[in-house]
């Protein structure tokens, strides 16, 4: 019995093994469709991919397997990818368009002074400015006023970035409208300051430095509105820093008034100007440039010209930096003082009445500008009085014209500037009275020097009503400001300053005559 059931028991085993591998084999097939149709898909999208196509579709597969997790992954690595083009696109877009603002920020800049038809041999002058970034709040600015005075400008403003370079702008283009209309870089200073602070509501700020520089003389006029004080090259080769009273910087308050200053540069001179990027300037130990080094650095640098000191400078600073990277805008400018051969010209004005029989007027007025001249009468008549004449309409912006004309007039005499800045104030006192309370239409100056003695006397001629400014009482200057009545401080800082201040009333003018030593 046993024995007839032994091959009908190996006929089951054989089929149960036959029917074992075959599901199996089923097993096997269906986990390598399972396994490999992804596989391949995935592969197909990844060639997709790496041709750059970055639409492709990341299959779907679902489940908690190993193919399900790694499909999942792929497709969040596409979404990142793709994510990450974008913001390399928009990037790029930035850099261009700040690679353009830069570009635009450098062209308004003036980058030689044919740009500005202010070159002429009387002086040499080079800028130089490198933004840290894109772009910067750093600026320079030079142009000419009139032929014979130069406005130099050198500015920085808080901050950097696009901000600070359009603070920049504007605070450039209010300045140089001011400067060229007022000709006074105090009164320039003083609106522009104004201006910026009234709208300021970012709370940013500019400091700057600024000269008018008189190419006949070198005697430059100049204000601080916080800024780094200029270095000086002298022609002896010797260095040192113009010192400078630095104001408040502009926009920091609205009312803020800046003091007028001034230095007299010597054929040769050169004038260094820079922002805070030069002498803070910082290497890898935290080290500053300095004030020092620059001083060091313009010794080294010798006679060279404007351009080549500029580039002195920056490779200085590149040495001592080395590695580090750049914080703060670098911006220079060099001015050379060559001056003039010739003798100065002095300027005679006359005006008169065409309608009348003048013509002996100005007959006597030009025998009396040429007779001290006239080899020994020079001798005879250098007791005499120079005279010229200047009338404007009383508006309060012809007294920098009266100003001017003054200035034209005693510059060549070599006065003391403390003279020149007296007369200056008295010449604002005597004028801002008459158009506050004479009514006047017209006012002439009078300006008479007698060159032998350094003698000025300055007669102020209105047809106003009559007033008499030294009869008013002087104010009690013992007592603190807030307890003295207003009015009157400045015709009695008129009456202490000058050597003779008088009035008189003569038929229907008034006459007020101040007298100076220079």
């Amino acid at each position: 019995m046993a024995y007839r059931e032994i091959p009908a028991m190996r006929k089951l085993f054989l089929m149960l093994a036959l029917g074992g591998y075959g599901i199996i084999l089923i097993i096997i097939l269906l986990i390598s469709f399972r396994v490999a149709k992804p596989l391949k898909e995935l592969a197909a999208a990844a060639r997709k991919l790496g041709r750059g196509n970055f639409n492709v579709t990341i299959p779907q597969i679902t489940g908690h397997d190993e193919i399900s997790e790694f499909a999942g992954a792929f497709s969040n690595m596409l979404t990142e990818l793709k994510e990450h083009i974008e913001k390399q696109k928009d990037m790029k877009r930035i850099e261009r368009e700040l690679d353009l603002a830069r570009n635009i920020q450098l062209s308004m800049l003036p980058g030689s002074e044919r740009d500005e038809n202010s070159d002429d041999d009387r002086h040499e002058l080079t800028p130089f400015l490198l933004p840290a970034k894109e772009v910067g709040g750093d600026f320079y600015d030079f142009f000419k006023i009139d032929n014979d005075h130069l406005c130099i400008v050198i500015g920085d403003v808080s901050g950097k970035g696009v901000a600070a370079a359009l603070f920049m702008m504007v605070a450039r283009i209010i300045l140089r409208t001011m400067t060229k209309n007022l000709k006074s870089i105090v009164d320039a200073f003083n609106k522009t300051n104004y201006a910026l602070a009234k709208r300021n509501r970012l709370n940013m700020f500019v400091t700057v430095w600024a000269g008018i520089i008189d190419l006949r003389t070198g005697h430059i006029s100049f204000a601080s509105a916080g800024h780094n004080p200029p270095a000086v090259r002298h022609s002896d080769g010797s260095v040192e820093f113009l010192m400078s009273k630095p104001g408040l910087p502009m926009a920091a308050m609205d009312d803020t008034l800046y003091k007028p200053q001034a230095y007299d540069l010597k054929q040769g001179d050169t004038l260094f100007l820079y922002t805070d990027g030069v002498t803070e300037a910082t290497n890898t130990n935290d080290a500053l440039f300095g004030d020092s080094r620059l001083l060091a650095t313009l010794t080294k640098g010798g006679e060279l010209n404007t351009a080549d000191t500029c580039k002195l400078v920056k490779t200085e600073i590149d040495n001592f930096v080395q590695e580090a990277p750049q914080f703060d805008d670098i911006t220079m400018l060099a001015i050379k003082f060559n001056g003039i051969d010739d003798p100065v010209w002095e300027r005679y004005e006359k005006t008169i009445d065409v309608s009348g029989d003048n013509k002996g007027e100005l007959k006597s007025f030009v025998e009396g500008i040429l007779t001290p001249m006239d080899g020994a009468k020079k001798v005879q008549m250098q007791d005499a009085w120079d005279r010229y004449e200047k009338i404007v309409d009383v508006i309060p912006e012809n007294q920098d014209i009266l100003t001017a004309f003054v200035e034209g007039i005693l510059a060549p005499m070599d006065g003391s500037l403390k003279s020149q800045m007296q007369i200056n104030i008295a010449i604002d006192e005597i004028y801002s009275n008459i158009v506050k309370f004479s009514g006047a239409t017209k006012v002439t100056l009078i300006v008479e020097v007698r060159k032998a003695t350094l003698t000025a006397r300055l007669t102020f001629i209105d047809n106003g009503k009559p007033y008499d400014p030294i009869k008013q009482a002087d104010p009690d200057v013992t007592l603190p400001a807030e307890e003295r009545e207003i009015g009157g401080l400045g015709i009695f800082i008129v009456k202490k300053t000058m050597d003779s201040v008088c009035y008189r009333r003569n038929g229907e003018n008034n006459e007020l005559a101040i007298t100076k030593t220079l």
